[in-house]
């Protein structure tokens, strides 16, 4: 019988990475949470750490902090068995204030009775008076429940690692968790030698390691009032050891402060090893919204080295058999049609004490043992025939240009890499030089090129495996509900329905906590300096900067289409780079891109006046442009549309990815469907990437063969057409503009040039929306909630920058309260598309739709009666500048000189309305808002709104 995980005590760590010339700064507070149970209360305790602490004793900083701060990234998650509190701010004032918040938060949370209440769980009664269930964390778990492919890989998880709890807690059990557990488990893993501390800037780390020792002196007295404590404190303070380790992007200052905690105190770490191989389990879901009789199975090894090295190989390697259409597993797997795509849980895995290897299979029809059977013969067939040098050198391409680019997160995208390591006080170095590693496994490459196959005979075909598979039940949702309402009954015997008390969220004084004000916002817009040139019509837009000898270009194409062509744009997209072309098979095309390039993506999408345009990008070193702009014009012209198995692929994967997609993001499918009843431009979106294109995916999957192909060939075909007599409206390139001019007059020959406009405005195809309320129905346990109001106002208008601040301050003050504290949705809020003109209102994850409805229908009546003030307005700006002035990477600087067909001085327009937004604009501009639509995509939509099958 395996014991629960248990805790790691260690000494205080501190990890400094120091990048010159980035702005942006990082910080986090990571511990070593492993889950005793299922209840949560890693998570649930995540939740209340941030609903009020000692020197912030206000109902919930953490998300005012939101509107006080300019942080590009805010948040706390839990893991497996670590949670972790990052933030990232390029604003050095506002830096120091958040690590105030988030540090007093963490080690000194209030913890209130009422917020366990609110965030964790609590007994409530339904409209019919019976018992049920409520709280934030109980519903967000129900709703990730939801999600097909996080159900198969919980249960494959519970199976293949019993000793590890699910952190996020059951719904079922969620319950079991008593408030008085929640307040022990605080004490027992939120100190100091339970933590890894985390920082990133341009600059040493001495001010960040001052602030720690600061607040580790001040609040020295709240851990224990043991004078030997004190002492020890103050003996840890004094003696850091420090290293320094010089990695390829900057240099990395590692602290370690001695153990304030003595020995006696302390627990020991216990080694936790799996269950024994070989293995099976076989266990039970809801089906699959497009293939109800389908189940999900997977093989897992495990590793028995867990070093950073040894699992890049692993990764490396998972990579060569399943990546791609030419890779041995897809071929064998899915190309065959023994299963639609790869499960959530394929790939490498890594945990506390043991690393695993995984192929999973979802959409299965087959025996069992015919998909077994296929992935151990693909094993034995490759240790037969090897991996080709070609396939491995291009994988070796892809992850060097990954190693070159320029990105703007960096230092969040590190802390990412090494958080589950470092919180468990496992080696985690190496991942700060990835370059280093990666330049070892070649060199062990070159040195024996069969290495990836040893892996295979020494790790995978001689060792044992466990085999977990997920069956369909058609009664599995009812069932959980049945379980669910069971339980209520249950404790509600012996428990009493506890309200929530009022927080008075709008009355408490907010002072304590820090804030930055306008007066912090730069007035004036970043610009870039970019060259403008007109060539056969079309504008080329270039910048040169650093971008490591990396050139990244983007092509935007109009597509005058009729509407009922819309919903196939998508697949359109998809099947440029996924079937081939008439002068390359997909194997070979493939392996050209991964050889000369960082990828070459083609998608669709609507411009705010209603245009709808293809989008081609790609990437390549600068020695290989040659060879990128060949690839690009052979994808983009010359697309192979008789390959029609592979179309079928990507349909397929498409229908089956339905209940997750509506599960994770319901509510922006809820708001994108709601848009579409009261705006035209909004109706073309759904019709590309909304319920049109989900019914058109899920038809064409159910068609056999023949009927498929005479139905599709001609449609792609007709569309490919039209597309091609495009104009290109804009190439923008960051890097060398080497080749770009005569690759245009190559690719773009067949062009139709307008002569008096370069925009396709599809709008006037388009029919005046049908206002109405909509329900999509869909098999979830708590549903999304989007409201649409239109306008008609322009981009630059001062009431359209009103109406921005305005959803701000309508989501702190008015739904974040409405919504999620009292209603117990995981979320709400609201936002205004300046662009189109429609002002959006939301829940996400929300037990009772119908009252969300209700709030969302009072806005009017609580905005006039809501006294807007001075401090409203500006955290509801700096809100709204969190996200305008976020660090971008060089790739990405010339994006809205391509994009958008504003100017640089009308941007400037559009920021200085925002700035001087005053309560009488706000006023001014809630007349303006129109036509109002709603939709509910899962259960609980009134009776009267229109019910839409997808």
């Amino acid at each position: 019988m395996l014991k629960p995980l248990s805790l790691v005590r260690r000494v205080h760590t501190h990890l400094h990475i120091r990048k010159p010339g980035d702005a942006n700064n990082v910080f986090a507070l990571c511990f070593n949470t492993p889950a005793p149970d299922k209840t949560g209360v890693p998570h649930i305790l995540e939740h209340t750490t941030l609903c009020g602490s000692k020197q912030f004793p206000v109902r919930d900083p953490f998300f005012k902090m939101l509107n006080r701060s300019l942080a590009n990234f805010m948040n706390a998650m839990t893991g497996l068995d670590y949670t972790y509190y990052p933030f990232a701010t390029t604003n050095k004032r506002d830096f120091e204030n958040l690590l105030k918040v988030y540090t007093d938060s963490v080690f000194n949370p209030l913890l209130r009775k009422n917020d366990f209440l609110q965030e964790g769980w609590r007994l409530a009664k339904d409209n019919e008076g019976k018992p049920k269930f409520e709280g934030v964390v109980f519903n967000e778990m129900r709703g990730q429940n939801s999600i097909p492919s996080y159900l198969f890989y919980t249960k494959w998880l519970e199976s293949v690692y019993p000793a590890v709890q699910n952190s996020g807690g059951e719904p079922f059990n969620i319950p079991d968790l008593s408030y008085e557990q929640l307040l022990k488990f605080h004490r027992d893993h939120y100190n100091w030698d339970n933590c890894f501390s985390y920082s990133y800037s341009d600059e040493a780390p001495d001010n960040i390691l001052n602030m720690i020792s600061q607040y580790k002196e001040q609040n020295g007295h709240n851990y224990s009032s043991n004078p030997a404590y004190k002492e020890s404190l103050k003996a840890s303070l004094a003696n850091p050891t420090l290293k320094t380790i010089e990695t390829s992007e900057g240099v990395a200052t590692l602290v370690q402060y001695p153990s304030i905690i003595s020995k006696a105190d302390s627990t020991s770490a216990k080694k936790i090893l799996p269950i024994s191989l070989p293995a099976n389990t076989v266990a039970y879901g809801p089906p699959d919204a497009n293939s109800p009789e389908s189940k999900k199975i997977s093989l897992t090894w495990y590793l028995d080295d867990t070093s950073p090295k040894h699992v890049l190989r692993f990764q490396f390697l998972f990579l060569l058999l399943c990546d791609g259409h030419s890779s041995p597993m897809h071929e064998k797997l899915i190309s065959s049609k023994i299963g639609v795509e790869f499960s959530a849980n394929s790939g490498v895995e890594e945990f506390n004490d043991v690393a695993m290897f995984t192929i999973g299979l979802n959409g299965v029809h087959a025996p069992t043992s015919e998909v077994e059977d296929a992935i151990l013969k693909t094993l034995e067939e490759v240790t037969t025939k090897k991996f080709s040098k070609e396939r491995v050198n291009a994988l070796f391409h892809q992850f060097e240009m990954g190693l070159l680019e320029v990105d703007a997160n960096y230092g969040l995208n590190m802390l990412n890499q090494i958080v589950t390591r470092a919180s468990n006080n496992r080696e985690y170095l190496p991942l700060l030089d990835m370059r280093t590693m990666l330049n070892e496994l070649k060199a062990e490459v070159l040195k024996n090129p069969e290495v990836f196959v040893s892996y295979i005979s020494n790790y995978l075909k001689s060792k044992p495996y466990f085999k977990f598979e997920q069956l369909p039940s058609a009664s599995y949702e009812k069932e959980i509900e049945n379980q669910l309402q069971q339980k209520a009954e249950k404790v509600a015997i012996n428990h009493p329905v506890e309200a929530l008390e009022n927080s008075n969220a709008n009355t408490e004084n907010v002072d304590c906590l820090p804030t930055l004000t306008t007066e912090d916002i730069n007035p004036k817009i970043n610009r870039y300096s970019v060259d403008r040139t007109m060539h056969n019509k079309i504008q080329f837009i270039h910048r040169d900067t650093n971008t490591r000898g990396i050139t990244y270009v983007s092509m935007l194409r109009n597509v005058n289409i009729a509407p009922e062509y819309l919903p196939y744009l998508p697949l359109y997209s998809a099947a440029l780079t996924n079937i081939g072309t008439k002068n390359r098979e997909i194997a070979t095309l493939e392996q050209e891109i991964n050889t000369n390039t960082g990828g070459i993506s083609v998608s669709c999408g609507v411009r705010s006046w209603g245009a709808v345009e293809m989008q081609y990008s790609s990437n390549a070193l600068d020695s290989d442009l040659p060879k990128m702009y060949d690839l690009l014009e052979d994808v983009i012209s010359n697309p192979n549309f008789e390959n029609v198995d592979k179309i079928k692929l990507i349909v397929d994967a498409a229908a089956a990815n339905v209940a997750d997609a509506l599960s994770q993001s319901g509510h922006r499918a809820a708001i994108m469907f709601a848009s579409s009843k009261v705006n035209k431009v909004s109706a073309i979106q759904e019709r590309i990437r909304g319920v049109p294109y989900i019914q058109l995916m899920k038809r064409l999957s159910g068609l056999d063969a023949e009927a498929f192909k005479s139905e599709i060939i001609p449609k792609l075909n007709e569309i490919h057409r039209i597309v091609t007599m495009g104009s290109v409206r804009a190439f923008g390139i960051t890097g060398k503009t080497d080749g770009a001019k005569e690759f245009a007059d190559t690719t773009f020959s067949n062009s139709v040039i307008p002569e008096n406009s370069t925009k396709d405005d599809l709008s006037d195809k388009i029919a005046e929306p049908e206002t109405m309320h909509s329900a999509l129905q869909m098999p979830l346990q708590v549903s999304h909630v989007g409201c649409a109001i239109s306008s008609s106002l322009g981009p630059l208008s001062r009431e359209g920058a009103a109406l921005q601040v305005f959803a701000q301050i309508l989501t702190q003050r008015y739904l974040h309260p409405e919504i999620r504290e009292k209603g117990g949705a995981y979320g709400g809020g609201a936002s205004y598309n300046n662009l189109q003109g429609v002002f959006n209102m939301f829940s996400y994850r929300d037990p009772t739709p119908s009252r969300s409805i209700s709030i969302f229908q009072q806005m009017n009546e609580w905005a006039s009666n809501y006294a807007i003030t001075e401090r409203d307005l500006q955290e509801g700006k700096i809100g709204i500048f969190q996200s305008l002035d976020a660090p971008i990477s060089p790739r990405n600087e010339i994006t809205r000189y391509v994009f958008s067909q504003l100017t640089d001085d009308e941007r400037q327009i559009y920021r200085k309305n925002l700035i001087s937004v005053t309560a009488e604009d706000i006023k001014a501009a809630l007349p303006k808002l129109q036509t109002r639509s709603i939709c509910v995509v899962g259960p609980g939509a009134p009776e009267n709104y229109k019910q839409v099958e997808i």
